[in-house]
């Protein structure tokens, strides 16, 4: 029996080291300056005069969204790596400072779908959002991409 509990706890340590190997080149991989091409929020679309000049850029584990010419600096935690997966921002500033909110996203090629809920809200589980709730789901392209 003891085995078998030494066992389990290999493989998980194996499994744990291997989901964080896989998030760290994950976060790497969205690194850089991202712009703004689609956004929603509870079911609505934004405005294309919304989106207008707006771009994220992300260093490291941190994440900063540029629009109306003022900055939003936040963190962020990959929960899952890979192409798709669960990520947890955390604001720097501000009246929510300190809070988390959770969401998900995909990053297929140039292209990074982030769908994410209010701090205390529920992780969303798809990448679009519903009237009433208080999600928002963002698509951005690489810069320089087209």
């Amino acid at each position: 029996m003891l085995a078998k509990g030494v066992l389990l706890l290999v493989v998980g340590l194996f499994v744990g080291a291997a989901d964080k190997d896989d998030s760290e080149k994950t976060a790497k991989a969205l690194e850089g300056k991202w712009t703004v091409v689609a956004g929603e929020e509870g079911g609505k679309k934004a405005a294309a005069a919304d989106l207008k000049d707006a771009t994220v850029t992300i260093r490291g584990t941190g994440l900063t969204v540029h629009k109306a010419g003022r900055d939003e600096e936040m963190t962020f935690v990959l929960r899952k790596g890979g192409d798709k997966g669960e990520i947890d921002f955390t604001l720097t500033a501000g009246p929510d400072k300190g809070k988390t909110s959770r969401g998900i996203y995909s990053l297929e090629g140039d292209t990074l779908r982030i769908t994410y809920a209010s701090p205390g809200e529920e992780r969303p589980k798809d990448f679009t959002t519903a009237k009433d709730t208080k999600q928002m789901s963002w698509t951005l392209k690489r810069a320089g991409k087209d």
